[in-house]
């Protein structure tokens, strides 16, 4: 069941993708496109740290540990705010070589908090995947990617330009963090355990 939701999910949702993406190239100049594209590959290169998130230890303990989700949290927050600090250096290191407009530090710094927000919701979506909550994974994915093009389409047509891209991700991914925190049911603390999250660096 769960892999037929996911896959009437992931039709429909390529569907919209491909509908906004010809919708976007009507309404935004190629200068526009080009510079959301050039921030979101500067962000995609900072947030490979992302990669070890802890959203898979959670996924694969079935042991009891203490602090398991809010140690995780707590990580995960961390993980993100060097992240954006990282970002922020390199770009005025990388400012040295090739001067950055103001908007083009605006949108990269912008796509940075995007990607923090979406690291938090993958440790939330991790409580929903350890519980076996597919079809709730499914209803998450697919209004956070009918709310990002929806988003940006609507933007774009008001005249807000890359700004419109810039908010439909980040749409995108409140839904996804609100939605899987909410559907978890996991009560947010921010407790902590050095045995946990010296198993998760081991795990990790």
């Amino acid at each position: 069941t769960g892999v037929v939701w996911t896959s009437g999910v992931n039709y429909i949702t390529q569907g919209l993708g491909m509908l906004s993406t010809a919708m976007l190239g009507r309404l935004l100049l190629e200068q526009q496109m080009g510079l959301f594209a050039f921030g979101s590959s500067i962000k995609e290169f900072f947030f490979i740290l992302s990669a070890f998130s802890f959203n898979i230890s959670i996924i694969q303990c079935h042991e009891e540990r203490p602090h398991l989700y809010s140690t995780a949290l707590v990580l995960t927050i961390l993980l993100g705010v060097a992240t954006l600090l990282l970002t922020g250096l390199s770009l005025i290191g990388y400012s040295q070589f090739r001067p950055l407009s103001t908007t083009e530090s605006a949108v990269i710094l912008a796509l940075s908090v995007v990607g923090m927000v979406n690291l938090l919701g993958q440790h939330f979506d991790a409580i929903l995947q350890r519980d076996l909550q597919f079809k709730r994974i499914s209803l998450i994915s697919f209004l956070m990617n009918v709310a990002n093009p929806t988003v940006a389409v609507s933007l774009a047509a008001l005249g807000a330009g890359v700004w419109g891209l810039v908010a439909g991700q980040l749409a995108g991914a409140m839904v996804f963090l609100v939605g899987s925190w909410h559907f978890a049911g996991w009560k947010i603390a921010v407790t902590y355990s050095k045995d946990t999250a010296k198993w998760f660096m081991t795990i990790g």
